[in-house]
C-alpha cells in the first residue's frame, strides 16, 4: 500500500497528539497516525491533516493529506 492509502490489514489504529483548529464552519485536524498488526512491527507512521466543513447538520470531509514520516 502507498502512503496515501490506509492499510486495511492494521489491527489497531492510533491517532497521536491530535490538534483541532476551528474557524466558523471549518475545522482542521492534524495528527500522527500509527497502525499496528498484531505480532508484527508497527507500520510506518504518517502525518495527517484533514479539513472538514459543517453543512446541513453534518461534518463533511473536504480535504485530507497523508505523508509518511521519514525515520
Amino acid at each position: 500500500h502507498g502512503p496515501h492509502q490506509q492499510d486495511p490489514t492494521a489491527d489497531q489504529h492510533e491517532l497521536i497528539e491530535p490538534v483541532f483548529q476551528f474557524y466558523d464552519d471549518i475545522v482542521i485536524v492534524s495528527y500522527r497516525y500509527q497502525g499496528t498488526i498484531e505480532g508484527e512491527e508497527p507500520l510506518a507512521p504518517w502525518k495527517v491533516t484533514s479539513v472538514y466543513r459543517y453543512a446541513d447538520g453534518d461534518w463533511l470531509s473536504v480535504h485530507e493529506n497523508r505523508t509518511v514520516v521519514k525515520q
